[in-house]
C-alpha cells in the first residue's frame, strides 16, 4: 500500500508544479497579448506571480462554467446515442440468432477476463518505458505552446477590437474614468494595472499612457443592468 502510495505521488508530482505553471504561463501570454500590440511592457506594471496566477485561476474558472451547458449537453447526447445504438442492434438481432449471440457476448467476455492480466502487465510496461514517457512529455510541451499562443493570439485580438471600438466610437462608456496630470485631466480608458503603474488609452488624444493607480478617477455610474 505504501508503495502504490508513493508510487502515485510521484507521477502526479510533475503536474502538481506543471498546471499552475501552465495557468501562470496562459495569462501572462494573454496580458502580454493586450499589451505589447500598444507598445507597452507588462514588467514595468509590476505585476507579480500570485496576481497573475489568480486571474488565470479566475479566467479558467469562469470559461469552464460558461462552457458547463454545452459540456452536459455533449455527455448526456453521447449517452442518449450509444442507448439508441444499442437498444437497435438489439432489436435487429433475429429470434433464431439471439441465443448465438449470448454465447458471442460471453465468449468475448472471457476472452477478454482471460487476456486482461496480459493487457494490464503489457499496459504497464509501455508506460514505464523510456520512450514513452518521452513522448508524452514531448506532447505536453508541444500542447503547451499552442495553448499559450492561442492565450497571446486572444489578447492581440481583444486589444485591437478595444482600439477599433474607442476610434469609431463616441459614447463614453461607465468604465471610462479620469486622471489628473500636469493639471490636465482628460478621460480614460483603463486597460491593464499592475503594482506599479496601470497602463490606459487617452480618449482625448488617443494615445496610450502609463499612469499610477491612485491618479485615476471614475464617476459613480451604474449600469442599468445592475440596477
Amino acid at each position: 500500500m505504501h508503495n502504490s502510495l508513493e508510487s502515485f505521488l510521484k507521477r502526479i508530482s510533475f503536474f502538481l508544479i506543471y498546471l499552475p505553471a501552465l495557468i501562470y504561463g496562459c495569462q501572462i501570454a494573454y496580458f502580454s497579448g493586450i499589451s505589447e500590440p500598444l507598445g507597452i511592457d507588462i514588467s514595468s506594471l509590476g505585476m507579480n506571480y500570485f496576481e497573475v496566477s489568480f486571474f488565470g485561476y479566475l479566467n479558467l474558472s469562469t470559461t469552464f462554467l460558461d462552457n458547463l451547458n454545452k459540456l452536459v449537453l455533449l455527455i448526456a447526447f453521447s449517452i442518449l446515442y450509444l442507448a439508441i445504438a444499442f437498444l437497435l442492434h438489439v432489436l435487429a438481432i433475429h429470434p433464431s440468432e439471439k441465443e448465438n449471440e449470448k454465447f458471442r457476448v460471453d465468449a468475448l467476455l472471457s476472452s477478454f477476463e482471460f487476456q486482461k492480466p496480459i493487457i494490464y502487465s503489457k499496459f504497464v510496461k509501455m508506460v514505464n518505458s523510456f520512450w514513452f514517457t518521452t513522448t508524452i512529455y514531448f506532447f505536453i510541451f508541444i500542447f503547451s505552446l499552442l495553448l499559450i499562443l492561442t492565450f497571446y493570439n486572444k489578447g492581440k485580438k481583444d486589444i485591437i477590437s478595444t482600439v477599433d471600438k474607442i476610434k469609431t466610437s463616441e459614447i463614453c462608456e461607465y468604465t471610462t474614468g479620469y486622471i489628473k496630470q500636469n493639471n490636465e485631466q482628460f478621460r480614460v480608458k483603463p486597460i491593464l494595472c499592475g503594482n506599479y503603474k496601470c497602463y490606459g488609452i487617452n480618449l482625448d488624444r488617443l494615445e496610450v499612457i502609463t499612469y499610477l493607480p491612485e491618479n485615476y478617477s471614475q464617476f459613480l455610474n451604474v449600469p442599468n443592468k445592475f440596477k
